[in-house]
Formats: C-alpha cells, sequence, structure tokens
C-alpha cells in the first residue's frame, strides 16, 4: 500500500477541485483507511476482498456501502480515493517494477519502510506539505466506523510526525523519482473517478486491480 504521505500528497492535490471549506474534512477521509490500531484490522479498514489466489482493495464494496455519503461528505469520498489509490500503488508495484518493490522478508520490509520515512521528508518539501487535518465534532458518531473504530486522532499526531521527518540519507529501493511518476499517472485517473463518486456513477471497478497473492509480503 502506499505511503501516508503519498496519500497526503494526492489528497493536497485533488482538494484542489474542492471548495475550500471541504477540504480538511476530504484530507482527513484520505488517511483513514490506514487509522487502524491493531494489524489485524487493516483488511477490514481497506475492504480487502479475496477469490481464490487473487486479492484486492473492494473501493467498489465501499461505495455500495456508502454511496450516498460519498456523493455529500468530503471525508468519506476520501476515504473512497485512498481504496482506489492503494489499488493504483499495487498496480505499479506488479506491474511496472515486476515485484522488485516487494518485500520477501522482514529485513526488506525495516528496509522498505526506512525508505517511506526519506520519501516523508522529500514530499514534505517538495510540496510544500502542512498539516491541515480537522477532527470532525461528530467523528466517533459516523457510521465509517460501524466496522473499525477509526483512531482518526491519532492519525493527525501520525501525519505530523511525518511532516517533520529526521530520517536522511539515500534510499535503498524507492526512489523520489519513482513516487513523482506514481502521482503524475494517478492524478488525472484519480480526478476522474473523484468527479465520477461525485455524481453517483464510479467509472472504475475494485476487480480489475486484483493482483496474484503469493506469499504474506505482497
Amino acid at each position: 500500500m502506499a505511503g501516508r504521505t503519498v496519500h497526503y500528497t494526492l489528497g493536497v492535490l485533488l482538494a484542489r477541485d474542492l471548495p475550500k471549506a471541504e477540504s480538511g474534512r476530504f484530507l482527513l477521509g484520505s488517511l483513514l483507511p490506514d487509522a487502524y490500531e491493531k494489524p489485524e484490522q487493516r483488511d477490514l479498514t481497506h475492504y480487502t476482498a479475496r477469490e481464490n489466489d487473487l486479492v484486492w482493495f473492494d473501493f467498489s464494496a465501499f461505495f455500495a456501502a456508502f454511496g450516498n455519503e460519498i456523493r455529500t461528505d468530503p471525508l468519506y469520498l476520501g476515504y473512497y480515493l485512498h481504496l482506489v489509490e492503494d489499488d493504483l500503488h499495487r498496480r505499479m508495484i506488479h506491474g511496472r517494477y515486476g515485484d522488485r518493490l516487494t518485500p520477501k522478508n522482514d529485513a526488506d520490509v525495516e528496509i522498505l519502510y526506512r525508505d517511506y520515512h526519506l520519501l516523508n521528508r522529500y514530499l514534505t518539501d517538495a510540496y510544500g506539505l502542512k498539516n491541515e487535518l480537522i477532527l470532525p465534532p461528530d467523528f466517533d458518531r459516523l457510521p465509517l466506523n460501524d466496522r473499525v473504530k477509526l483512531d482518526a486522532a491519532g492519525m493527525i499526531r501520525a501525519l505530523d510526525a511525518d511532516l517533520h521527518e529526521t530520517e536522511t540519507g539515500d534510499p535503498a529501493w524507492v526512489t523520489p523519482e519513482m513516487f513523482e511518476t506514481f502521482i503524475a499517472d494517478s492524478l488525472p485517473v484519480l480526478r476522474a473517478e473523484m468527479a465520477a463518486a461525485r455524481n453517483g456513477r464510479p467509472t472504475l471497478t475494485a476487480k480489475d486491480f486484483a493482483w496474484k497473492r503469493h506469499s504474506r509480503y505482497n
């Protein structure tokens, strides 16, 4: 899945197409699938679907559950687009890079996480990112929490740490250029889907993004 600052960068760019008053709520929504408290909740927050050896993040199921909210509430719209972004990210990994960015063991995972820390710093500087997340007073009462209680306040704190990253050095696997390409390729797709979803007629189908899972790391 894409890192938090990648999602936030895409959110900031997409929010330019929304009224300013909606941006804080949209940006929070764009990070909420990662606001789980326990790792075993990740599949629930990402609406992960499996069929035989295929897996995908089922944003279509999320739209089926919250289509009206996606049309009317930017927080749900942001959540929906996060799931689309993660499917696009998987397509990049398994397509453009042929699994070369997929960890093979726990040591690889540590290398990848360090690269993501380095990417935090790059994206913050390159896009002038600031923490614009707003915690709605009604958040805990939203139906979005019925599946998994989401830690929105913790997500706001985590993003703040990302935007004040102190890690230095050179990336081992993930370069800024890779994610500049990912952002540039994804934005037109996301902008089109955002407009379609707000009109109640999404054009993408989640299962079309399914990939073959052959280990716990991919």
